[in-house]
């Protein structure tokens, strides 16, 4: 503890992915920090650099094809839990190395304790979701498949409800739902003529 701290924590991770056969597919690493107050609410942050991927899913059993790099970063804010109100919000973004793929969260927790015995929380959040590289379908021509993807915009809007009633102090009975509303849309389709290629641009021709 020091002055309105309890707790402060920093930690770092580097890890490697690899497949079956021994391919490196990613160099990832991270940084995160979370701090804990005398009052109880607590706060953190976290930062992590992913390196360009290799993917063997991405095409959906075709070929390996290389992924950008990127950035992700998240935070968060918790009030006192221990309180009969309390909340909570955070957030989600990343930035990619060649700027084909946007995405942005953002999130509000409220929970009411109106006995010891019942705890109500809501929690509705915002998603927005665009990239150049969403992946639509296969298709053949000339006896080969070409992978078909297009530009996406999504928005997302849902609403987290759960409902937690403690009927023994061993036994505790949940209700859970998450409803949520979402619309997207899709323009310049593409399809992949060279999927590991040195430029992201020469990966893939658009439909004309």
């Amino acid at each position: 503890p020091c002055g309105p701290l309890r707790r402060l924590g920093i930690n770092t991770n580097q890890w490697l992915d690899f497949d079956f056969g021994g391919t490196r597919l990613r160099r990832t690493a991270n940084v995160n920090t979370n701090i804990e107050f005398r009052n109880n609410m607590s706060m953190g942050l976290g930062v992590t650099r992913a390196g360009e991927q290799i993917s063997n899913t991405a095409l959906r059993g075709g070929p390996a094809f290389t992924l950008p790099g990127l950035y992700e970063v998240n935070g968060w804010w918790n009030s006192d839990h221990r309180a009969s109100l309390s909340g909570g919000a955070g957030f989600y973004f990343n930035i990619v190395d060649e700027g084909n793929q946007d995405y942005r969260e953002g999130w509000v927790d409220l929970s009411v304790k109106p006995s010891n015995a019942l705890q109500i929380t809501l929690s509705p959040a915002y998603t927005r979701f665009l990239t150049d590289l969403q992946y639509v379908g296969e298709d053949g021509f000339g006896g080969d498949p070409r992978y078909l993807f297009a530009d996406l915009s999504q928005r997302t809007v849902s609403f987290n409800l759960r409902a937690d009633y403690a009927i023994t102090p061993s036994l505790t009975l949940q209700v859970y739902g998450s409803p949520y509303v979402t619309a997207g849309s899709y323009r310049e389709f593409k399809r992949i003529t060279d999927p590991g290629a040195a430029e992201y641009g020469g990966r893939y021709d658009v439909f004309q």
